[in-house]
């Protein structure tokens, strides 16, 4: 184990479920946590010099996202995850596309969880291995008291859809994605992750036609980019503190590998 991240050294604010993370990145995977750690360096220096320098301060924000994605792919690799090995931790654009797949299986699954109780997530400390685990309670009649579910594996399930409602099949992220960005075709939705890799250097240099100039309120972009970074840290924590690969994560890697043009292995979820 790391030593203990304190919060109050981060100058912007954190929610419950982000102090859950910031317990649990010490735990992660050494080559995996200096990855976390210094992406939460950068989001912290984002903050502290936004009055003063809000080019550099937008592109430590965008360095602490690419950093944490940089760990979840490492992540997945020593994991062993299918495919894990086509992509690279040192691309822009492969880092890039981390949280936008994140974000659509996010709005995916929002609506159901919206009619399900409420969902907490916390540390099991009953073991060494300070797992992050998942769960709500419902009300058991018989017991009459609320009981725990909770998921052996948090992330070990299926998004499945059916069309005839007999035949169930995993769920098209690629097509979810498109529809996002209103793209109909694959190759014009890898281009919007080429440009979306391309911020930093927008920000950076010069151009044809002058000097770069941020516009739009920085304190509102940090705050985007923050909830970007925890999203990620978060996923990170479900994935690298299990021994295997869970179904979830291998669905989202595999529809991720169609949009970057990267042969996804063939893959049957059990």
């Amino acid at each position: 184990m790391h030593e203990p991240i304190n919060p109050d050294q981060l100058a912007f604010e954190k929610t419950k479920t982000d102090l859950v993370v910031l317990k649990l990145l010490p735990f992660l995977h050494s080559q995996i946590y200096w990855r976390a750690i210094n992406s939460l360096r950068h989001l912290n220096r984002a903050w502290k010099i936004k009055e003063v320098d809000v080019e550099m301060s937008w592109f430590r924000a965008i360095t602490a996202e690419e950093e944490a994605a940089a760990a979840l792919i490492l992540s997945f690799k020593r994991l062993r995850y299918p495919g894990a090995d086509k992509l690279d931790h040192d691309s822009h654009l492969h880092k890039n596309s981390i949280y936008p797949m994140i974000y659509i299986l996010r709005n995916l699954i929002a609506p159901a969880l919206a009619h399900l109780p409420d969902i907490y997530f916390d540390i099991d400390t009953s073991t060494k291995k300070y797992q992050p685990y998942i769960y709500f309670q419902i009300y058991n009649e018989e017991l009459r008291k609320n009981v725990n579910v909770r998921p052996d594996m948090p992330l070990n399930v299926i998004l499945q859809e059916s069309k005839d409602k007999a035949l169930y099949q995993p769920i098209d992220l690629v097509r979810m994605m498109n529809e996002n960005f209103n793209q109909t075709k694959k190759d014009e939705l890898i281009e919007i992750l080429r440009q979306r890799a391309n911020t930093r250097n927008r920000i950076l240099y010069a151009s044809d036609s002058g000097i770069p100039v941020a516009e739009g309120n920085i304190d509102q972009m940090l705050v985007l980019y923050k909830q970007e970074v925890f999203s990620i840290l978060l996923t990170l924590t479900l994935v690298d503190l299990y021994s295997k690969p869970q179904n979830l994560a291998t669905q989202c890697l595999v529809n991720l590998l169609t949009v970057l043009k990267k042969t996804p292995p063939s893959i049957i979820f059990k």
